[in-house]
């Protein structure tokens, strides 16, 4: 038995179209193998379980997004429209996932998805940020601050706004039903705050609590 990169293809995309009819969950390594049309053992030449097929898939996204980063935001572009870059970049390499649980699940977790793959997506999220925050560090566009914990925070925060205005699980959460469309549009208005606070030194937080509790009439 031989190695076909057109047979592999055809088994990821049919995976992808059937993770999004019936959800990660609730498709079988069987039901794929039938519908491409090939053995199980000619499977096992390629994936030997869901998860294998899942994190190719992940991956070859996150791969998709480096090559478009690389390529659509240089590295002279100012932070701001960087980052809105890169909000549209993520929108159209893992929007096409919406449906099928690789991104949000019911009940709004990762569907399917072990921790290796997890933290495979999370660690890309936070480098993304990364990189265009050192830049503008680099730069002197931002002024000085933590940037591995402000881009892990951020990405924490980027992450909660997706998670908890996701339709599937708005109804139990305070969030609206936004389209990913509308979601990618609030992220921009949440990362203008915060880049543009970046813009300024940043005084502790105890410093100013410090400050407000002195000031305070009730002190």
């Amino acid at each position: 038995m031989t190695y076909n990169k057109d047979i592999r293809e055809r088994i990821i995309e049919t995976a992808i179209e059937r993770f999004n009819h019936y959800g990660v969950e609730k498709t079988t390594m069987a039901e794929i193998i039938q519908s491409v049309g090939i053995s199980s053992a000619t499977m096992m030449l390629y994936f030997s379980n869901k998860i294998e097929l899942i994190t190719e898939i992940v991956k070859h996204t996150l791969q998709t997004e480096r090559d478009l980063i690389s390529r659509l935001i240089p590295k002279g572009m100012r932070v701001l429209p960087s980052i809105y870059k890169l909000l549209e970049i993520r929108e159209r390499t893992r929007g096409k996932y919406h449906q099928t649980q690789l991104v949000y699940g019911y009940d709004g977790v990762y569907s399917g998805l072990p921790e290796s793959v997890l933290a495979v997506i999370k660690s890309a999220d936070v480098k993304q940020l990364t990189l265009i925050l050192r830049r503008g560090l680099k730069s002197g566009e931002l002024k000085e601050f933590p940037l591995q914990r402000v881009a892990a925070l951020y990405a924490e925060l980027l992450y909660g706004l997706n998670l908890g205005a996701n339709a599937r699980i708005c109804r139990i959460t305070l969030s609206d039903c936004y389209s990913s469309e509308e979601i990618v549009e609030k992220q921009k208005e949440i990362s203008k705050i915060l880049i543009n606070g970046l813009r300024h030194p940043i005084t502790p937080v105890t410093a100013d609590l410090n400050k407000e509790l002195i000031a305070s009439p009730f002190g």
